[in-house]
């Protein structure tokens, strides 16, 4: 009898921990909703209709056309900011582009376009979807569709840096931020 209840227990304890840590892995993952904006300057609108984000991975849906992303640093350091599975249609991208902004240091409402570190060089903008463009920073002519986009920023703590996103339609994207 009390072998079947240790065992009953045991199994119990197993089944829990098990789902437990299923639950968490599964529950990793969060989901944004990015409401369309088109390309601004004011932080005001950006901080109104922006979708933010933290650290870890994301899954952004875009209603249609453009939005902003919004990512806030909680710690001092480079952070690695990876957009991925930018969805392509046919032989043209959904995605067309990605610009990279932040707020100036000086008291103004505006944000401006900030350089970040890529594999190519340093850019504000990163391109996605433009065939035979040569792009001024890795000096190399795109004659494909990029579905991943990886940039390295350094960060102060607080500090926010924003993504605009410009798409041809309703898709999805996933952000890995580390």
């Amino acid at each position: 009898m009390k072998k079947t209840l240790k065992r009953t227990l045991l199994l119990a304890l197993v089944t829990t921990l098990l789902v437990g840590t299923f639950a968490i892995s599964a529950g990793a993952v969060s989901k944004k909703t990015v409401k369309n904006l088109k390309f601004t300057t004011s932080v005001s609108a950006i901080g109104k209709y922006g979708a933010r984000v933290k650290k870890g991975t994301t899954k952004l849906t875009f209603a249609s056309g453009q939005g902003y992303v919004i990512f806030t640093a909680p710690a001092t350091r480079t952070y690695s900011i990876t957009f991925k599975d930018l969805k392509q249609n046919s032989r043209y991208g959904t995605f067309t582009s990605i610009a990279v902004q932040q707020k100036p240091k000086m008291s103004s409402k505006y944000g401006f376009l900030r350089e970040v570190a890529t594999q190519g060089g340093r850019t504000d903008f990163l391109h996605l979807n433009v065939n035979n463009y040569k792009d001024r920073v890795s000096k190399t002519t795109l004659d494909k569709y990029l579905t991943s986009r990886r940039v390295s920023v350094k960060l102060k703590k607080g500090q926010s840096i924003y993504f605009h996103l410009s798409c041809t339609k309703k898709t999805t994207a996933t952000l890995v931020i580390k």
